[in-house]
């Protein structure tokens, strides 16, 4: 028996206690046989529901005391017994209800649709499978992109693409309104408010709320810009449906509550909605996977081989945010940066484009989207860098010596393994910006470890952040100043870290940034994910 049905059936003996309380009042004799008929039926068809739920065959201690409890109401409707006997009966089938029907599995059910997104999940799903107590699936689902016009597009299925070690239920065989799993994980938090996909709408956060006793969000993005002090937000349906939002830091916690707490005080969320905790800082999976993937572990196409044979590795990583913000200057920029790259012979190039890549451009930035698809053509063809738009991403982070990336939530990620990363910034144009005209990395270099000495998550303005991450960036932002040759500097950085005294410093402030800041950083989040959640069901919290 599963814990909602249990708690159904206590509360169909609450109705019989509720009942007992109008015998008590000394109705009129022919309203209290009435009503005795009624508890009699009524605690036969509780029995019904129970074995329909235990199975034919099945006798249970607690069917038994119901329809002796049946017995007692026909006899005192015959004026043989008191209604004190029917109580204590009643009294004796909640007490079997509780020990007898306890909750023999948990139920939890993850609801993914990408799977490059899958990652978020992942060690949480692994370690609800290792429970011999809980049935755990795995339930991937469609998606659509979006059209020009806001309206769904074509629909997209990965559940056929998973590796063997993950079981995949068929979405369409998963009836999540007749199985009232446990627990329901989900990934995306827009609902119908993302214009560039949405998932299946029987999968919003909005159509499963009711038919779970747990809602549980886990982002798949890494929220990274955090202010020290909270700021007004959107409100997105994760996080004012949700009974439990999951994230993996303390300083994303606060500007939830207070996102929350302002919801409330607007009418825009009930006053129950900070009733109990609905944020924990637990970690993410994501961070799992990128400690706990290894090299030796992946599988390599032999072309890729060839190409990295005897170079090191520069993941070029481009996210949608930057499409979005940079428009124009992020394709002036990323044809600026293979231009630099192609021809290398020391370093190969390791581009991985997010996987809404296009479609992004084809719902938001339609005109841009030629443009796009002849630098990807161009590069493919040239067959001198990898292109990689598989789902795994952690393949590309453990393979890599060193990331250059647009902002996203790849930083954190990356700040995880320690090696050198760099920022290229498509959505800042201060004006009269200068030029540095040093030829090597050390000056870039000094600058961020003197920003990561100076305060937690190198933050050394007076701004209200709790990482200034431009201070990884192929600019100066603060005064103004763009660095020449960067990325040839960053290289060379990659290429030879022995020739600066600092490099191990810096690999060592940055793998102190991360453990500061994020919570179970050892590889085990998902683990401490799934334990929180079962003591969450099993103790009713």
């Amino acid at each position: 028996m599963k814990k909602y049905q249990q708690k159904n059936v206590l509360e169909l003996l609450e109705t019989l206690n509720e009942a007992h309380g109008e015998l008590r009042k000394r109705i009129a004799p022919e309203m209290a046989v009435n009503l005795l008929a009624d508890c009699q039926n009524f605690a036969l068809r509780i029995g019904e529901y129970i074995e329909e739920i235990e199975g034919e065959g099945i006798r249970t201690e607690t069917v038994g005391l119901l329809a002796e409890y049946s017995e007692i109401a026909f006899k005192i409707s015959k004026g043989e017994g008191t209604t004190k006997e029917l109580q204590r009966q009643l009294f004796e089938i909640e007490h079997s209800v509780r020990n007898e029907l306890k909750p023999n599995k948990l139920e939890v059910v993850f609801f993914p649709y990408q799977l490059s997104m899958f990652d978020s999940f992942r060690s949480v799903y692994l370690a609800a499978k290792a429970d011999p107590d809980c049935d755990a699936y795995c339930v991937p689902i469609p998606w659509f992109d979006r059209k020009a016009d806001g309206t769904l597009g074509k629909m997209y299925y990965d559940g056929d693409r998973y590796l063997s070690d993950i079981e995949i239920t068929d979405w369409r065989s998963y009836n999540v309104a007749e199985r009232h799993p446990d627990v329901i994980f989900t990934q995306n938090p827009y609902d119908g408010i993302n214009l560039v996909t949405s998932v299946h709408p029987d999968y919003y956060s909005s159509a499963l709320k009711e038919k779970t006793n747990l809602l549980v969000f886990i982002d798949y993005g890494l929220p990274y810009w955090m202010p020290r002090e909270p700021i007004d937000g959107t409100l997105l349906p994760s996080h004012t449906l949700s009974d439990l939002y999951v994230t993996y830091s303390k300083e994303y916690v606060e500007q939830t509550r207070y996102l929350l707490k302002r919801g409330v005080s607007a009418g825009l969320l009930p006053k129950q909605a900070m009733a109990r905790e609905r944020v924990a800082v637990l970690g993410s999976p994501k961070f799992d996977a990128v400690i706990n993937t290894k090299r030796e572990n992946c599988v390599l196409p032999d072309a890729w081989r060839r190409l990295m044979s005897g170079k090191k590795v520069l993941l070029l990583s481009t996210s949608v945010g930057a499409i979005l913000q940079g428009n124009e200057k992020f394709i002036e920029k990323l044809q600026s940066a293979l231009e630099t790259l192609r021809g290398r012979n020391d370093i190969v190039v390791w581009w991985r484009p997010h996987p809404l890549s296009e479609a992004t451009y084809t719902s938001m930035r339609p005109q841009l989207l030629d443009q796009y698809r002849s630098i990807v053509r161009e590069y493919r063809v040239g067959g001198w860098g990898i292109y990689d738009d598989t789902p795994d991403l952690h393949r590309a982070i453990a393979w890599s010596d060193g990331c250059y990336t647009n902002e996203s939530s790849l930083l954190f990620l990356y700040l995880a393994t320690g090696k050198p990363f760099a920022i290229n910034i498509v959505a800042f144009s201060p004006e009269n910006l200068g030029k540095h005209s040093s030829n090597d990395f050390a000056s870039a270099l000094e600058w961020r470890i003197r920003c990561m000495r100076s305060a937690k998550g190198a933050n050394i303005i007076d701004g209200n952040c709790t990482i200034w991450w431009h201070a990884f960036a192929d600019m100066d932002v603060i005064h103004k100043v763009e660095y020449c040759d960067f990325l040839e500097r960053f290289i060379h950085f990659i290429l030879h870290e022995d020739e600066y005294p600092d490099a191990e410093l810096y690999r060592q402030l940055k793998l102190q940034m991360f453990r500061e800041f994020v919570a179970n950083p050892d590889g085990t989040a998902g683990e401490k994910i799934y334990e929180h959640i079962k003591k969450r069901i099993l103790e009713g919290i």
